[in-house]
């Protein structure tokens, strides 16, 4: 989720990204189309990773950091999603980050995320 964050924080209103080191070695124009694809690669895997496995757990440090990831993604969501997505990537996104919100916003009084405690798929 840290590296999908740095590319939309990359990104200017209207898609393009700002990194002035990777334009001035690699050329503007390369430098969109590779920022571009590593953008949409990582939107896909976030897409695809299951909601349990996209909460952090361990130390309560650690989880204010990923609530703090969870809040940056409400903030930037839309420059997170890449400019060439379907609706639907773009509905199945909204339910993740829904989901991750109220798993961020209910479990703020403990250590514990509560993702670990849902039930498997299919039950």
């Amino acid at each position: 989720m840290a590296k999908l964050l740095y590319l939309a924080e990359l990104r200017d209103d209207d898609g393009s990204y700002q990194h002035w080191g990777h334009a001035r070695v690699h050329g503007e124009t390369a430098s969109q189309a590779a920022l571009a694809r590593v953008h949409a690669e990582l939107y896909a895997q976030l897409l695809r990773t299951p909601i349990p496995d996209l909460v952090v757990g361990g130390s309560e440090e650690s989880f204010r950091g990923w609530q703090g990831q969870v809040a940056r993604l409400l903030e930037l969501k839309s420059k997170v999603v890449p400019v060439d997505s379907n609706d639907w990537s773009t509905l199945h996104f909204n339910s993740v980050v829904l989901a991750l919100r109220m798993l961020s916003a209910a479990d703020t009084g403990s250590t514990r995320p509560a993702a670990s405690q849902l039930p498997p798929l299919g039950q």
